[in-house]
């Protein structure tokens, strides 16, 4: 019982603390609106202008945490927007970067064809299966586009392989990588020939590695590693002077006629995206 008066009590004098307060700023209100106000007033005036200064204070406060509340919310929905459009322009960069690459590409593949001394033909690479038995590449041009088995296929960088198989609008290549490739080569500065062939090294390896050697090297050539390797013309397939590689880790047979050596090839064959096939020599 005690308890529930003195909560009854405080409840009661908050009310009336309220009341007087409510009523002075009242007074306090008509006060301020008299041109001379009395004794009375002022006193009200001096009691009551701190709870003035603090409802106004607090009136203040308010109106600039909920101008500051818009204001971030309008300032997190603009972040949103900038952000999308900053992702938007990054990706249109990224496809201008693209194109601008593409352009460049293409535009020294024109370049390289013109500079060629045979007719040739530029076709895109669209598949490559480096697990196959063979390894050859398709590509999107056919015989309706002239192309026949046995024409050369080359890239900027050098020899890439021969027209293996043609259908009416794609062909497959076989790569000088495959086992079944071989080509005449020729070794600069000596002028050593031997045959450029696909090999497959199983050693160490879960699965095939296809790589190049130079075959059929006379055992008194003067060779040396990084010599370049070019095609000599005299298989009757590779017209002469089309780069192939770089001559590594010669072998020396002790026992034998011919040594050979490790070539690596110019072009990377697994990241070809177009190539020239070369046709015939172009009439002067």
């Amino acid at each position: 019982m005690p308890s529930i008066f003195s909560k009854l009590k405080r409840i009661v004098l908050s009310l009336l603390i309220l009341s007087l307060i409510l009523g002075l700023l009242s007074q306090s209100s008509k006060v301020q609106k008299s041109l001379s106000p009395s004794l009375y007033g002022r006193v009200v005036l001096v009691v009551l202008s701190p709870f003035q200064k603090l409802i106004t204070y607090s009136q203040n406060k308010f109106v600039n945490l909920a101008n500051e509340y818009v204001f971030l919310v309008n300032t997190q929905r603009e972040n949103t927007i900038l952000a999308t459009q900053i992702r938007q322009m990054q990706r249109k960069m990224l496809f201008f970067q693209f194109v601008q690459i593409e352009n460049q590409r293409l535009r020294s593949l024109v370049n390289f064809q013109e500079a060629l001394e045979w007719n040739s033909i530029v076709a895109q690479v669209v598949s490559y299966s480096p697990l196959a038995e063979f390894q050859m590449l398709t590509i999107n041009k056919g015989e309706k586009e002239g192309i026949q088995r046995r024409m050369p296929v080359v890239s900027q960088l050098g020899l890439v392989g021969q027209i293996y198989r043609t259908t009416a609008h794609t062909s497959q290549v076989l790569l000088i990588t495959d086992p079944t490739s071989v080509v005449a080569g020729v070794i600069f500065p000596s002028q050593e020939r031997a045959l450029v062939v696909g090999k497959i090294d199983n050693v160490a390896l879960d699965r095939p590695f296809y790589l190049t050697r130079l075959e059929y090297l006379h055992h008194d050539s003067n060779v040396n590693e990084g010599n370049e390797v070019i095609t000599s013309g005299m298989d009757g397939v590779f017209p002469r002077g089309i780069p192939i590689g770089l001559l590594q880790n010669i072998s020396k047979d002790k026992f034998g006629i011919y040594d050979s050596a490790s070539l690596v090839p110019h072009v990377s064959l697994t990241q070809l995206t177009e190539v020239v096939v070369i046709s015939n020599k172009k009439e002067d």
